[in-house]
C-alpha cells in the first residue's frame, strides 16, 4: 500500500465555484465526497454577486472556473491544481515525491481529454455532435490503450496506483465517464478499465454523489441537467 500524506488535524473551509455543466468540477466534488470533507458548492454568479459576463468572470483569478476558495480568502483555480491540493487533505496524495509525480502525470493526462470530450457531451448537438464523437473516438482510443497499460503498473489494483485510490483516479474516472456517455461500448475491449470504473462507483461517498448530482440528459440533441424532474439549461447563466 502506498504511503500517503496524512489528513491534517483541521480541514479548512472550502468553497467550490463552478458553472452548470458536468465537466471540470466533477473530480473535486467526488474526491471531497469520498473523503467526507464538507464544502460549499456555489455558482460563480451567486458567489461574486454578479452575472458571469458582467463581473464574475473578471473576479476569478484568471477568468475561468472551477475555483476553490480556501478559508474565505485564498482562491485556487485550474482543476488539476485543485485536485492536487485536495489530495493533501484527503489522504489520496502519495508521500513519496516520485510516486506523487506519477499521480500528477496521470492526472494531467486525464485532464487533457477535457477539450475533446466534455464540451461535446455538454453542448454539441445533431450533426456537429456526431462529427465530434467520431473525432473523439479517433483521439481517445490510442490514449485509452496507454491508460490500460498504466493500470498494470500497480498489479495490486484495481486503481491506477494500487489497492487504494489516489486523487488522480477521480480525475480519470470523470473523463472516462464522459467517454462512456459519448461511446457506451468504449471499454468493452479493456476489462481492467471497466473494472476500474465499477470499483470507483463503489467507493464511499462516490456512488451516493453520482445518484444525487444533476443528471446530464439528452446528450447530442438538447443537453441539459435534470433536477427534480425539470430540465435546467447548461452553461454560465
Amino acid at each position: 500500500m502506498i504511503e500517503v500524506i496524512p489528513r491534517p488535524a483541521t480541514i479548512p473551509k472550502l468553497t467550490f465555484i463552478y458553472a452548470k455543466m458536468q465537466a471540470l468540477g466533477e473530480p473535486a466534488r467526488m474526491l471531497m465526497r469520498y473523503a467526507d470533507i464538507p464544502y460549499e458548492d456555489v455558482y460563480p454568479w451567486d458567489y461574486y454577486g454578479k452575472s458571469w459576463r458582467e463581473g464574475a468572470k473578471q473576479a476569478t483569478p484568471f477568468g475561468k472556473v472551477p475555483v476553490m476558495v480556501v478559508d474565505g480568502h485564498t482562491a485556487i483555480d485550474q482543476s488539476g491544481s485543485i485536485q492536487r491540493y485536495l489530495g493533501t487533505l484527503t489522504e489520496t496524495c502519495p508521500a513519496e515525491p516520485l510516486l506523487a509525480a506519477q499521480a500528477d502525470a496521470l492526472c494531467e493526462n486525464a485532464g487533457e481529454l477535457f477539450v475533446v470530450s466534455n464540451p461535446v457531451a455538454n453542448f454539441a448537438r445533431g450533426k456537429k455532435f456526431s462529427e465530434k464523437v467520431a473525432e473523439f473516438h479517433k483521439i481517445f482510443l490510442p490514449r485509452l490503450k496507454n491508460f490500460d497499460r498504466a493500470l498494470s503498473g500497480f498489479p495490486d489494483g484495481p486503481f491506477f496506483m494500487g489497492a487504494k485510490p489516489m486523487y488522480c483516479d477521480f480525475t480519470i474516472f470523470h473523463h472516462f465517464q464522459i467517454a462512456q456517455i459519448l461511446i457506451p461500448t468504449i471499454f468493452d475491449e479493456f476489462p481492467a478499465v471497466g473494472q476500474f470504473m465499477v470499483e470507483m462507483e463503489k467507493l464511499p461517498g462516490v456512488g451516493e454523489y453520482l445518484k444525487e448530482r444533476p443528471q446530464l440528459v439528452e446528450v447530442g440533441t438538447r443537453p441539459s441537467f435534470l433536477v427534480n424532474g425539470e430540465r435546467v439549461r447548461l452553461g454560465f447563466e
